[in-house]
């Protein structure tokens, strides 16, 4: 079985994009704070929990780029 978790900066897009939006600022000790345009965490939640800028998390989640070898993991510890 291949593993397409990591095939591709699009694939690790998705993969974080679709776990931003099924957590809940709740589930992670977030206060509520109004009214959401979309359902979960906001971009700048998770890069701030992850530790870096939300223009890098921006990047990496749309895959503009593919220079960063070590900031997905930090991401991922955010979840």
């Amino acid at each position: 079985m291949e593993n397409t978790l990591f095939a591709g900066p699009k694939t690790l897009g998705a993969f974080l994009r679709a776990q931003r939006e099924k957590t809940a600022p709740a589930d992670i000790g977030l206060p509520a704070q109004g009214r959401r345009r979309t359902c979960g965490l906001r971009r700048e939640e998770v890069a701030q929990l992850s530790g870096i800028s939300t223009t890098w998390y921006t990047w990496i989640e749309q895959g503009v780029t593919s220079s960063c070898r070590r900031k997905p993991c930090r991401i991922l510890r955010a979840y």
